[in-house]
């Protein structure tokens, strides 16, 4: 089965369908419960073609939904129920929108010494007084959640999620938008700036039997990722071994041990000296593959460009695919990888 969104000449506007390719049969996803299109995004499918998810902007799909977020759906081809994914265990929505404000101001004061020619020794002292007024608006980006993926048994979703208020202690899915303005009282010059702060994305995966819901994204202490977004999720089979990436390093989290492995780890155990990105898993969960922009993973690496790399967890082995017949380098940019279920096939661009 394959599951994608798209324009067919029968409809107008962006739609869901489900194609069992052994039958040949192409199935359109309902409408909601208004008679309006799904508009879904990024929809996955279960082994047996049974359940899909997928990323929708629709709040009209089910009851209760106000936040005005992007919302995970899940849909049951088999009796047509669609039910909100990304809520946490006690069924709360994911929140929205969430708006905090603080202001700053102060004033210095000192001494600056000044070089003002043309002899090297020709130095003046000056006083300086000036001001800041800074402002400080924190956001949590709408709580939008979306790169929804469904494990082959169909029990698992995984997705991304900005909302903090999935699990507990969930503190890094803010940012801060800063506006200061600096004024000299002595020489009137003026000074207004914006600058924005990190913010953190987090991966849950939801359990459809119980209920559940974890967060990815955390290391084995289970501290969490303050410092950049996480995405690209990708999970095996039983749900077990999932993996994600944060914009530079690609992890695999193993749920039932609670252990997270670092994936593109450079020689001799050095840190990557690229951007790491894009992990799928083989079913069991054994193997991934991932795109990277590092040099140092593997030897001989010296085309300058992103390549496809393909590692066994288990042995730790670390194989660049992007190469010609005799194991030459590619002469451009690699990726978009994917990989087969026993693991043993790497397909890219």
């Amino acid at each position: 089965y394959v599951a994608f969104s798209g324009v067919v000449a029968f409809t107008d506007g962006i739609d869901l369908y489900v194609k069992d390719r052994l039958a040949g049969d192409l199935t359109r996803l309902p409408v909601d419960r208004h008679g309006v299109d799904y508009g879904g995004l990024a929809p996955s499918i279960s082994d047996d073609g049974r359940y899909v998810v997928f990323a929708s902007d629709n709040d009209h799909l089910v009851a209760g939904d106000t936040n005005q977020g992007r919302d995970i759906f899940l849909a049951d081809m088999a009796t047509g129920a669609i039910t909100r994914v990304n809520t946490d265990a006690a069924g709360q929505e994911a929140i929205a929108e969430g708006h905090f404000y603080d202001s700053f101001y102060a004033e210095y004061y000192g001494v600056e010494e000044y070089w003002v020619g043309p002899n090297e020794w020709d130095w003046e002292y000056r006083p300086y007084n000036y001001s800041v007024h800074e402002e400080r608006i924190t956001d949590t980006f709408f709580g939008g959640s979306d790169q929804p993926v469904i494990s082959g048994n169909g029990r698992f979703v995984l997705f991304a999620s900005d909302a903090s208020n999935l699990v507990a202690d969930d503190g890094n899915d803010f940012r801060d938008i800063i506006y200061q303005e600096s004024h000299s009282l002595c020489d009137g010059w003026g000074l207004r700036s914006e600058y924005r702060t990190a913010f953190g994305r987090d991966i849950f995966r939801k359990d459809l039997l119980t209920g559940a819901i974890e967060r990815v994204n955390t290391s084995d202490a289970g501290e969490e990722f303050s410092w950049s977004p996480s995405g690209s999720p990708d999970i095996s089979a039983d749900g077990r071994f999932v993996a994600f990436d944060n914009g530079w390093q690609v992890y695999v989290k193993d749920m039932e041990m609670g252990r997270l492995t670092t994936v593109a780890v450079g020689l001799g155990g050095k840190n990557a000296n690229g951007a790491s990105f894009d992990p799928h898993l083989s079913a069991d969960g054994r193997y991934v593959s991932f795109t990277s922009q590092a040099s140092n993973l593997v030897a001989g690496d010296d085309n300058g460009v992103a390549d496809v790399f393909w590692k066994d967890l288990v042995t730790g082995t670390l194989t660049r695919v992007s190469r010609d017949a005799r194991g030459g380098s590619a002469d451009g940019a690699s990726g978009e990888a994917a990989i087969a279920g026993d693991g043993h096939t790497v397909v890219f661009s």
